[in-house]
């Protein structure tokens, strides 16, 4: 009986309902939205104040400014193994963190045009590709997070030969599965890049003075602890990459006792290794583009908020009118059925189902907006956008249910009930 009202009724009342479940759906979509934002916001700050809260960032370089000493130092003999002990040692440095990363391009085959924007030399399958490089604690640093396949871990930094794993920008996931191999050129060196994992969008890390780095179109390479070169071409190729690698940054917690332990360590690390020229330069280079963007996300962040208030009080409010007049208009109809033998309780049920049937069509078509056309949703999103549900039908519910039992009508009826 239920069914056969609500139909009746529906088909009735065809373009309330259809407004309703409009504006039901639209604002799920706009909250959804909201929520995403919210979340993105939410993680920006947190990666922020993981990376820069508190920090002082150094940026420490080798001296070997001079063509004619970098020379000079290649050639030493111990030249290798002195880099080698470096980074190594800063990488277990107890006083700070060293992040070592770097941007450069590197030359690739491109015979099937998986880099189809980019120009292939000389007219043939060769293309210089963007490419940056990590350390282990770089990229743990930076959080960076995996849509397909898997992230870095500790093994992908250690020397596997010809083989490279690498991570995939977003602009390219596409392109790329998981599992492909790509053959390059990295520092002179012939080798395989093999696509463990597609960074998930709009990745970004804080690199120089640009608080923004996004990664998308980028190809990440791990910065690889190679074992001794067996050829004299491999030990050349191994100290051009050591020089990179120990060119990097230095994370410590801001305060002179934490700056000069660090500044101390290092001194140690270069009497124990013998690498002596190095220097720093600058302190911090990030920390007023920091503050201003945590000053933005918190102004966007409470307007996001406040938003969403005013947003979800004025859709309670209107809906809730609109279905109280629309069933004061029915209240004739209500009695009658009413006076046919239905009991109150039926009366309410009835409209309640009419009301979750409106929330209902409404969820399922801001599912499908904001999963498969807008693509910003994730779980998390639609848990709470269900629970958001969940409270706007309870909410618009509330105030017609409490008219309809206290109506004159209804207390009318039930007078000439009790007299007969």
């Amino acid at each position: 009986m239920i069914r056969r009202e609500i139909y009746y009724h529906y088909r009735a009342n065809k373009i309330i309902m259809a407004s309703l479940i409009c504006q039901a759906t639209l604002f799920f979509i706009f909250l959804g939205t909201f929520i995403a934002f919210s979340s993105e916001l939410n993680n920006g700050r947190d990666n922020l104040e993981k990376i820069y809260g508190n920090k002082a960032i150094y940026q420490l370089l080798d001296g070997y400014f001079d063509p004619d000493e970098f020379s000079e130092f290649l050639g030493q003999e111990n030249a290798l193994n002195t880099l080698k002990k470096f980074y190594n040692k800063l990488n277990t440095a107890h006083h700070f963190q060293y992040l070592s990363m770097f941007n450069q391009r590197i030359t690739v085959e491109d015979p099937l045009s998986k880099f189809p924007e980019i120009q292939a030399m000389d007219g043939g399958t060769a293309k210089i590709i963007n490419a940056f490089q990590f350390n282990k604690q770089a990229y743990d640093y930076f959080n960076l997070v995996v849509a397909k396949g898997k992230p870095f871990s500790l093994e992908d930094f250690e020397d596997k030969g010809e083989i490279m794993p690498v991570l995939i920008g977003s602009k390219y996931a596409e392109s790329f599965a998981v599992g492909d191999h790509i053959v390059a050129s990295y520092y002179q060196k012939h080798v395989i890049l093999e696509v463990i994992g597609i960074l998930k969008e709009n990745s970004l890390i804080y690199f120089n003075t640009d608080p923004e780095f996004y990664l998308d179109e980028y190809i990440i390479l791990p910065y690889v602890n190679y074992v001794d070169p067996k050829a004299d071409f491999e030990e050349e190729f191994q100290k051009i990459a050591y020089f990179a690698m120990i060119n990097g940054y230095i994370s410590v917690e801001i305060g002179d006792e934490f700056a000069q332990n660090m500044m101390a360590e290092i001194e140690v690390i270069a009497q124990q290794t013998g690498f002596y020229n190095y220097q720093f330069i600058g302190s911090n280079p990030n920390i007023q583009p920091y503050r201003g963007l945590v000053n933005v996300i918190n102004l966007n962040y409470t307007l996001v908020r406040w938003l969403f208030i005013f947003s979800f009080c004025l859709n309670v409010i209107t809906i809730c009118f609109q279905l109280y007049f629309m069933q004061k208009k029915r209240l004739t109809a209500l009695a009658v059925h009413y006076l046919n033998g239905a009991s109150l309780s039926d009366l309410v049920k009835q409209f309640s189902c009419e009301v979750i049937l409106i929330m209902l069509i409404s969820f399922t078509i801001s599912h499908v907006v904001l999963m498969y056309i807008l693509k910003i949703a994730n779980t998390q999103t639609f848990a709470f956008l269900l629970i958001i549900t969940i409270v706007l039908t309870f909410s618009v519910s509330v105030f017609p249910i409490y008219k309809l039992i206290h109506s004159e009508l209804m207390s009318l009826l039930n007078n000439t009930e009790d007299c007969s």
